[in-house]
């Protein structure tokens, strides 16, 4: 209730004095507030909109890349190994 007191200009609040805000200031108050935290809201919505899609983009980038690395070193485990069955380069990847 001090911030409250201190943002509306009436000082910080002494002990033993009541506030004193008429109801169109605490009303304007709550207002403000509200539309702070509505704010605030909409700004960690968009921040975590943003971070699971950047998530998710780079996990798609993940799964692609492993991919290309798993083919590859399963033409390399062909060239090199060819006694090696091919359903069991995996294998071999995981191994080395």
């Amino acid at each position: 209730m001090v911030a409250l007191a201190c943002c509306i200009g009436q000082g910080p609040h002494q002990s033993g004095q009541p506030f004193k805000f008429t109801v169109s200031e605490s009303c304007d108050r709550i207002k403000e507030e509200f539309s702070f935290l509505q704010a605030q809201y909409h700004r960690f919505v968009v921040y975590f909109s943003f971070r699971s899609h950047l998530e998710s983009c780079t996990a798609l980038a993940f799964c692609r890349l492993h991919g290309r690395v798993k083919k590859s070193w399963g033409k390399l485990i062909g060239a090199r190994c060819p006694e090696v069955a091919p359903e069991n380069s995996c294998e071999v990847m995981h191994a080395i």
